[in-house]
């Protein structure tokens, strides 16, 4: 795939945001953070009100509802975001981990390895950095199809869709190669074992690094 430049991404709509939330705290924990799971554990830290479910956390991401403050609150503490981010989109509060985040209730407390904090930041930057390249390629590749649909019909443009296709395809497989070099590098930081950076684990498993 051709380089493409990188540009400063729009701003993100809450769902977005609270996607890019989950997506993350994925990348940080052994478990699949799904929908399903988020909805159990959010309705863990609410104090009061109806559960929620994967069906809501689903409708918030895609703009149907908005959630409470105090239900935004509840997501920022179980990806272990800052609240005024996810809430209002603050340029000051990056989606990272908190220093000092509250343990969820069904998991032991355990002692911080400066270490592996700083490679769990440094891992968690180089992921944030590749999802904002793939957001950027995805909106040319979209760009490009609507085009390429709008065009007259012809050999050449139904060729062009084939190629933007498999560029979507890949591009989709592609991110979760990137996802599944975060957590094996952290999972290996966590084990103890010799640290590995997600690039060069990457690069192992498809033969192509990141940028």
């Amino acid at each position: 795939m051709s380089e493409i430049e990188i540009q400063k991404p729009t701003e993100m709509t809450l769902g977005e945001r609270i996607l890019l939330a989950r997506f993350e705290a994925s990348a940080l924990r052994s478990e699949k953070l799904s929908q399903e799971r988020l909805g159990v554990l959010v309705s863990r830290e609410l104090s009061k009100g109806a559960p929620v479910t994967a069906a809501t956390v689903s409708r918030w991401e895609s703009g149907d509802t908005v959630p409470s403050i105090a239900t935004l609150a509840a997501v920022a503490r179980v990806c272990g975001v800052d609240p005024g981010w996810l809430a209002f989109g603050a340029e000051s509060a990056a989606p990272s981990p908190r220093r000092g985040k509250r343990q969820l209730a069904d998991q032991p407390p355990e002692r911080e390895d400066p270490r592996r904090e700083t490679h769990e930041q440094d891992v968690q930057f180089w992921l944030r950095r590749q999802q904002r390249i793939h957001q950027v390629r995805l909106a040319k590749l979209n760009t490009e199809l609507k085009d390429a649909y709008r065009a007259s019909p012809s050999v050449a443009r139904a060729s062009k869709i084939r190629d933007l296709t498999v560029g979507l395809d890949h591009l989709d497989r592609w991110l979760d190669q990137v996802k599944q070099a975060a957590e094996t590098s952290m999972r290996i930081a966590r084990d103890g074992e010799p640290r590995r950076l997600p690039n060069e684990i990457l690069r192992e498993n498809t033969g192509e690094a990141a940028e």
